[in-house]
C-alpha cells in the first residue's frame, strides 16, 4: 500500500477521495476496476487520473510524475494505450485532445 502522506494525492482529484488515492497500489493493481457511486463526487476525475498514473513510466509508484514522455502523451490526449469511451458530456473533462476536432472535416 502506498503512505498516505499529502505528497502521494494526485492534483486533479477532490480532497474527499484522497485517501482512497493513498490506499491504491499501483506496483499490485488488478486487471479492472469498477469505479462507482454518486453523482458528482469525482469518479471519472479520479479514474483518469488513476489511468495516468498506470500509464506513467517514472519509477515513482505513487502518483504521475507529469514529465515522462507517457504523462506528456496522456496530458495531450495522445497516449496509444489509453482509449476513453465516455459520454460526450464528459469529453471536455478528458486531457486535451483532438476529440473537439472534427473528423469528417475536409
Amino acid at each position: 500500500m502506498l503512505n498516505s502522506s499529502t505528497d502521494t494525492a494526485a492534483p486533479n482529484i477532490p480532497p474527499w477521495l484522497e485517501p482512497l488515492w493513498s490506499s491504491v497500489d499501483l506496483q499490485n493493481f488488478p486487471h479492472a476496476v469498477l469505479v462507482h457511486g454518486q453523482s458528482g463526487i469525482g469518479k471519472f476525475e479520479f479514474a483518469i487520473e488513476l489511468a495516468k498514473a498506470l500509464l506513467c513510466e517514472s519509477s515513482s509508484a505513487s502518483k504521475p510524475c507529469n514529465a515522462c514522455e507517457a504523462c506528456h502523451w496522456f496530458d495531450s490526449g495522445n497516449h496509444p494505450d489509453f482509449i476513453a469511451l465516455v459520454p460526450e458530456t464528459h469529453q471536455k473533462r478528458l486531457p486535451k485532445s483532438d476529440l473537439d476536432a472534427d473528423v469528417d472535416a475536409p
